[in-house]
């Protein structure tokens, strides 16, 4: 009875995920993940800003980054934040701004 009603749930709910493995966060210019080998600094980064979310691996990381520039006068249509992924050995996979992605806006 409970199984067919937990099949039920899924059915209506389909958008309910078990919780992530891995959790990753910004602490001290730091971006930080906890994962089967445990707490760990991947990067250190001045400029890291929330939001911050582990791979289902738990050997990526992807961020936000403040861009320093947004405000100056002469940058034009530059974005406020990128977003960056970075290996948990801290090498960084790709870096992009908000408004460069599809359906993202530049805040």
């Amino acid at each position: 009875m409970l199984s067919a009603l937990l099949l039920l749930g899924l059915a209506f709910f389909p958008d309910l995920d078990v919780a992530p493995k891995h959790n990753a966060w910004v602490q001290d210019h730091g971006i930080w993940i906890h994962n089967q080998a445990g707490d760990r600094r991947v990067v250190y980064d001045a400029l890291a800003a929330e939001p911050v979310a582990a791979s289902p691996e738990g050997d990526r990381v992807v961020y936000a980054q403040l861009n320093p520039l947004f405000d100056a006068p002469h940058c034009g249509n530059t974005p406020k934040k990128f977003l960056v992924l970075v290996k948990v050995n801290g090498e960084q996979l790709w870096r992009v701004g908000f408004g460069d992605l599809p359906g993202l806006s530049t805040v």
